[in-house]
């Protein structure tokens, strides 16, 4: 079996099925909120008023492009664009890990995700999201210079400003910039560039902190209450199969989704590099900690918001393919239930959309 082919295979599944959905699918509720934003002067769109609950870095980036077409499927097709780059950074990551299968298993276990798909051809900011991390992460792994360290301090600047979910990803690695800083001050090795790297990334999350407390002080109080629905879908029972991906209304492929998890930890822990397993750990304790305070302080558990735990998910499928290099009868079954568990999520949404969306207009 050539991994090599079912990558290239994975990658035109993805990529049909995302424009089938942009193409055939009508507006819902939050995209015709965003349509509506961007309809309004670029003085407006930059207000962090106008959306009390989402920064407005990605409204003033669809501006931009809606000064070329006001067709809302021009819109969705940007996040297509932002599909293909998540790709190409997956492989370069995957390149930086020791099993040489890892780039095309990577790639796969995003293009046939059940969790990306859901959210990845919306007129929202969840594809660039996801874009916007992996790249810091392969820019992270490639060899250390001053301007890989400022390129990934600037995109966390962009991802912060883009959208209120990006802080999941940013502050824990913020944490990591500081372990390996203090990792190299204790190591004696490449010193100045780590501390670089965490002086960069505290100044990256510091402008952003500032124009926050500047511009959106209202935000606990009103942007908390606005998407205060979410306490109805604190549950693992909803979460869970949603960050699995698992095709919903199909149990049993939450099961099987969920043993590829524990697998795939246990074979991850062996072998991947560190930046990976930092932020497969971190999303654990992110999940966990997010899903006590929302149950006991307030609801803030947004599975739309949460893509860092969604990608780590990923992650973790592709180390769980990984491990059945061996075996390629197993292998191909898996691969095949993964593909199954995809085509099905696809056609649900297209079958019955408010499950997953809500309400469409």
């Amino acid at each position: 079996m050539n991994i090599k082919n079912i990558s290239i295979f994975s990658f035109f599944a993805g990529l049909v099925a995302r424009l089938l959905l942009v193409f055939k699918l009508p507006l819902w509720i939050d995209e015709v909120f965003t349509y509506n934003v961007i309809l309004k002067p670029f003085s407006a769109v930059l207000n962090w008023n106008t959306d009390i609950v989402h920064p407005p870095g990605y409204y003033f980036f669809l501006k931009i492009f809606f000064l070329i077409n006001h067709s809302y499927i021009w819109l969705r097709l940007i996040t297509i664009i932002f599909y293909i780059f998540s790709c190409y950074f997956l492989y370069k990551l995957g390149k930086t890990v020791k099993d040489k299968n890892a780039r095309y298993f990577l790639v796969i276990a995003y293009c046939l995700s059940g969790y990306s798909i859901i959210f990845d051809w919306q007129i929202r900011a969840y594809a660039m999201v996801t874009t916007l991390i992996i790249c810091i992460l392969y820019l992270y792994t490639e060899k250390y210079s001053i301007q890989k360290l400022f390129a990934i301090s600037f995109l966390n600047l962009i991802g912060l400003f883009f959208d209120y979910g990006f802080i999941w990803f940013s502050f824990p690695f913020l944490l990591f910039s500081f372990y390996k800083s203090l990792s190299a001050v204790k190591n004696n090795k490449d010193k100045n560039k780590s501390i670089f790297f965490l002086l960069s990334m505290t100044v990256s999350c510091c402008i952003f902190l500032i124009f926050w407390l500047i511009n959106a002080k209202d935000f606990l109080l009103k942007g908390i209450k606005q998407v205060g629905w979410i306490y109805y879908y604190i549950k693992p029972s909803f979460f869970i199969p949603y960050f699995l991906g698992a095709a919903h209304g199909f149990f049993v492929f939450t099961l099987i989704l969920f043993s590829f998890l524990v697998i795939g930890i246990i074979y991850l822990l062996k072998n991947s590099n560190k930046v990976i397993f930092f932020i497969v750990i971190s999303s654990g304790v992110i999940l966990y900690t997010i899903f006590l305070f929302s149950v006991f302080i307030m609801p803030i558990l947004h599975v739309r918001n949460l893509q860092m735990i969604g990608l780590s998910v990923i992650f973790i499928y592709a180390y769980f393919f990984c491990s059945l290099i061996k075996n390629i009868k197993i292998q191909t079954l898996f691969l095949t239930i993964y593909l199954l568990n995809f085509l099905l999520t696809v056609y649900s949404i297209f079958l019955t959309p408010a499950k997953f969306l809500l309400k469409f207009y």
